[in-house]
């Protein structure tokens, strides 16, 4: 019988289907027999012994209650759980066990468990007996009653409780070993069933193995062959099967391949010849679904087509290379040189030799106002015959005359003609003239504008391609950008020699008004710190260090205007040097409060009490940027207060060293600033907007010179600000720590024991509490008069009084003097406190009136935390002595020099220096000029001289140099710049000229003493 291989097939999976079907029978049953075994074990054996041992256990308490009841007539918990077992307890126990063992269908069991019943029923009845004989509390008086009872526990419920007990155990070990015979025959049904499916899986794998090794051997092998010649077909090798002679599905395959391959051998020997470019070899599909054959036909005629247009194209692609070429070097000549003209002439040579044309001409456009024309001006040329480049030269066309090409070029298009084709008659007599019968004219563009063309010119019709346009285009832009930059680069060559100029301009300017201002500042500063040298009332010398500090603040302001001549030079240096940043920010503060209270603002300083004492940085430059910052916020608020906050942010390693991250903020309630002008406020001479220049002034240097301040500090600064509520300014910097120990410590004041501050500013309020808890001291705060003598009222009441009020004077509904008087009328004798008031410089219009009320000082807003504390030490600690006296300046008499020259053209300056000089009993030595110090110099030989730069008749500097160009013992004597001019590098040229040291306009009498005593020490 022969079968097909899919029948074969058919069959091996119908005997695997059989087997795995019997499988799941067997399995099923089995599983069904031991699930009813498993299942009488769980729902009848195992709860029948459950119950047996809830009923063994219900004969144990039943014993235990009887005879708690006997013998403990106070236990009623026993009493009531023995009732319950009578009542019910029992009956439902009876009820369940006798339901399981039932089950079982085991007599004996059911017989013994019924004997069982009857007896511990009896015994229920013996209990029954006993609880109705002591059933009351007095029956237990009853000796009978008692007697009796206590002779059944022990002659009857007692040893009939025991052989309930035995009897339940018996049958208690009958149902185990029932219980083990179940679970074991339910194990052996499992490794039956086990047993069965290992066997059932060795046969079904043992089965499949062996069907596919028969159907390997009769299919796979076969499948394997043709697969062979398959790919030894893709190879390009034809071949054939010759042993597989089978009927079946495979052997109508082999033959299908073996015709496919002699079908193959007759293709690919006509696609050999057609590789030969045999294309006349005769060839026939092999019928109509042959598209392998009709596409070789196909391809052996579009071959015969191509070669042609093959020829063709590489001609085309020759001449394609060849303007490449040319294109490619002409513009790296136009790229790498800088010269134009030059450039310019080497490119054309290169474009027009190789790509074969006569003539190449560069045309620039020109418009002529006096005529009103547009001419095209001959720029460069190069003809072939005589390969020479004309520059400039003096031919130029009138472009009104050829409208067409004008219309074309500006439009970015590319005009080709033939001369016999050119719509323009002036154009076309020009080229009949030349004898040029084909043209090209390429645009250029500089910048989108029209700047000229480029024209290539043939005495032939040439014709060209669009790729030769496309490509020409591109050089044309190519050489639109090369004249562009290089003209660019012209350009700026000559905007930075203009730049240049105009900086060195900028800086004489700078020098010069820097000398003509420092010039009158010195004046001021000068005699207003002789004049502190004097004996003066406290409230004239605050008047004068205010004055002074004002002077100092201005010199600041002309300094900011070098300052950011040097920040553009990149010239400013940021110096190192230890500082007390809390005296900084306080002295900072308390001069601008002058301009903040002329405004009635309220200037609040808060400073961490806990910042190092020192600290290394750059005071004068934290100071200036903080002096714009504060100037900024009192210029722009109206009314509120201007918040000042130094903080610290953390402690970190740098380099070595310990450095501590800063903040400084400044916030105001003034005008604030939009969000779209946040950025431009940092911009050099620039305000929010015009109409805040023309209101508040200012010349919009002073946020530029702060921030590039502070970026040369290696800080930031940031800005927040809300239109019409104010903004808030900080700068934060890191600075390294010099002494970590704070300026202020806490200093015990066993006299002060509580403090009142009112002020009707809520921020100095909170300020003044924070002062306090940093120095120990309880303070409560409140913000006005009346709420202040409520508080005092309350603690006259709890007799703990204020040691220390603190109070402002500017307070609305009731002032500082006001509330002091009422305060007085309050407290008198013993709990009169100490009584500071909150001022600021109009202190003295009421200070004799402030006096008489009973106030004791003033403490200057804002409030400083050293004044605070040494006012405080004064007042409430014996160590301290009351009052202090302030040291007022003395200028010392110098010994080790007698004569000291001053050459000094400004009449102010000279009388300034000489009185100096003279209260350190010196002798003034005076000359005008350069010429007249050398005459003095030679005639009393002083012993230091002190020297003006800019002079008339004969400078200083010139001076110095024909002093130290002498013979003599005069060359030797030491001469120091005392001058207005304060650039680096005029102190670096007063050095260069011989000088031996330097000091700017206008000066400080230490500045004097200490270079006196430094050069004549010396030289004594």
């Amino acid at each position: 019988m022969k079968l097909s291989i899919k029948r074969r097939i058919a069959l091996s999976f119908y005997l695997m289907g059989f087997l795995f079907v019997a499988n799941g029978i067997i399995t099923i049953v089995t599983l069904r027999h031991n699930h009813q075994l498993s299942k009488r074990i769980s729902a009848v054996v195992l709860p029948s012994m459950e119950g047996i041992d809830d009923f063994n256990k219900m004969v144990l308490e039943s014993k235990m209650y009887t005879t708690n009841w006997v013998f403990l007539r106070t236990n009623k918990e026993d009493r009531v759980l023995l009732r319950k077992i009578h009542d019910s307890g029992y009956h439902d126990l009876k009820i369940r066990l006798t339901t399981y063992t039932e089950a079982w269908a085991q007599k004996r069991i059911t017989d013994s468990l019924q004997h069982v019943f009857a007896r511990y029923e009896q015994l229920l009845v013996i209990e029954k007996e006993i609880m109705n004989s002591l059933q009351q509390f007095t029956d237990y008086d009853n000796p009978v009653a008692k007697l009796e009872a206590e002779r059944k526990i022990v002659d009857e419920v007692l040893p009939r409780t025991a052989a309930i007990r035995n009897s339940l155990l018996n049958m208690h070990e009958y149902g185990w070993k029932m219980y083990a015979s179940a679970s074991q025959n339910l194990e052996n049904a499992r490794v039956r069933l086990r047993t069965f499916i290992i066997i059932l899986i060795i046969t079904f794998v043992l089965i499949g193995w062996l069907l596919s090794v028969y159907l390997i051997k009769r299919i796979i092998s076969p499948i394997n062959r043709i697969r062979n010649i398959v790919n030894d077909m893709g190879k390009g090798i034809t071949s054939k099967l010759t042993h597989h002679t089978t009927h079946d599905e495979i052997g109508e395959m082999v033959m299908a391949v073996n015709n496919l391959s002699e079908k193959l051998q007759v293709t690919s020997l006509f696609a050999h010849q057609i590789g030969k470019r045999n294309f006349e070899m005769p060839f026939d599909p092999l019928g109509e679904g042959d598209t392998l054959g009709k596409a070789l036909i196909a391809m052996r005629d579009n071959l015969k087509t191509s070669e042609r247009e093959l020829m063709k194209a590489t001609c085309t692609l020759q001449k394609k290379d060849q303007l490449m070429q040319a294109v490619t070097e002409a513009t790296h000549e136009l790229i790498c040189n800088d010269r134009l003209d030059e450039a310019i002439g080497k490119t054309i040579r290169s474009l027009g030799t190789g790509i074969d044309v006569d003539g190449i001409n560069i045309y620039k456009m020109r418009h002529n106002e006096k005529d009103g024309l547009l001419y095209a001006d001959s720029f460069m040329r190069w003809l072939k015959h005589s390969d020479k480049i004309d520059s400039h030269a003096p031919v130029y066309y009138s472009f009104n005359m050829m409208p067409h090409v004008h219309n074309v070029l500006k439009n970015n298009g590319i005009f080709f003609r033939f001369t016999r084709h050119v719509e323009d008659a002036t154009l076309q007599r020009i080229l009949e003239k030349r004898n040029i019968n084909s043209l090209a004219a390429i645009p250029i563009f500089l910048k989108d504008q029209f700047w000229g063309f480029v024209s290539l010119s043939n005495g032939y019709e040439r014709l060209w391609t669009e790729t030769e346009f496309s490509i020409l285009k591109s050089f044309a832009v190519t050489l639109g950008a090369a004249i562009e930059r290089i003209q660019t680069e012209q350009q700026l060559i000559v905007a930075k020699e203009h730049a240049e100029a105009a900086s060195k301009a900028k800086s004489d300017f700078m020098a010069n008004m820097s000398h003509e201002l420092r010039t009158p500042m010195n004046g001021i500063i000068g005699f207003t710190d002789l004049v502190l040298t004097t004996d003066l009332q406290k409230t004239q010398r605050d008047y004068l260090k205010n004055v002074s500090r004002s002077a100092y603040n201005l010199l600041n302001i002309i300094n900011d205007i070098l300052d950011f001549s040097k920040i553009e030079a990149g010239k400013l240096l940021i110096d190192e040097m230890p500082f007390n940043l809390s005296e900084l920010i306080e002295e900072t503060v308390e001069i601008l409060s002058i301009k903040a209270e002329e405004k009635g603002l309220e200037v609040v300083c808060s400073i961490d009490p806990g910042l190092p004492s020192q600290l290394i940085g750059d005071p004068l430059r934290i100071k200036q940027v903080l002096t714009n910052l504060m100037g900024n916020a009192i210029k722009f608020t109206s009314r509120g207060e201007v918040f000042v906050m130094v903080q610290p942010n953390g402690v970190h390693n740098c380099n070595g060293n310990m450095c501590m991250d800063i903040d400084i903020t400044v916030k105001d309630t003034g005008i604030g600033i939009s969000d779209d002008k946040l950025h431009a406020i940092f911009e050099s001479f620039t305000q929010a907007d015009n109409s805040t220049t023309r209101k508040y002034g200012g010349t919009g240097l002073g946020l530029t010179i702060s921030r590039s301040l502070v970026e040369l500090m290696g800080g930031r600064l940031a800005v927040d600000s809300i239109p019409g509520h104010g903004s808030s300014f900080t700068f934060s910097i890191a600075m390294k720590i010099a002494n970590a120990t704070p300026p202020i410590t806490f200093d015990s004041k066993p006299l002060l024991r509580e403090v009142l501050v009112i002020d009707d500013n809520e921020t100095n309020c909170k300020l003044m509490r924070g002062i306090f808890d940093y120095l120990h001291i309880p303070c409560k705060i409140c913000y006005s008069g009346a709420e202040a003598l409520s508080i005092i009222e309350q603690s006259v009441r709890n007799n703990e009084p204020f040691d220390l009020i603190i109070t402002d004077h500017q307070m609305p509904v009731m002032d500082g003097i006001t509330l002091v008087k009422e305060i007085k009328k309050l407290l008198k004798g013993p709990a009169e406190p100490f009584i500071l008031m909150l001022s600021s410089l109009e202190k003295t219009l009421y200070q004799q009136e402030a006096e008489k009320t009973g106030i004791n000082k003033f403490l200057s807003k804002p409030v400083k935390l050293h004044e605070l504390n040494f006012i405080l030490s004064t007042i409430f600690n014996k160590a301290f002595e009351n009052g202090s006296n302030e040291t007022i300046p003395v200028i010392e008499t110098m010994s080790t020099v007698t004569k000291v020259l001053i050459v000094e053209d400004e009449p102010m300056n000279m009388l300034l220096i000489s009185e100096v000089l003279r209260k350190m009993g010196v002798e003034v030595l005076k000359a005008g000029n350069g010429r007249e110090a050398l005459v003095m110099v030679a005639v009393h030989t002083p012993d230091l001289v002190f020297m003006d730069v800019n002079m008339p008749v004969m400078d200083g500097f010139t001076a110095t140099r024909q002093i130290r160009s002498s013979t003599t013992g005069q060359n030797k004597i030491p001469i120091i710049a005392l001058t207005a001019d304060a650039m680096e590098e005029d102190r670096e040229r007063c050095l260069e000229s011989g000088m031996n040291d330097y000091i700017s306009k206008p000066f400080k009498l230490e500045e004097i003493y200490a270079i006196i005593n430094k050069y004549c020490r010396k030289a004594n």
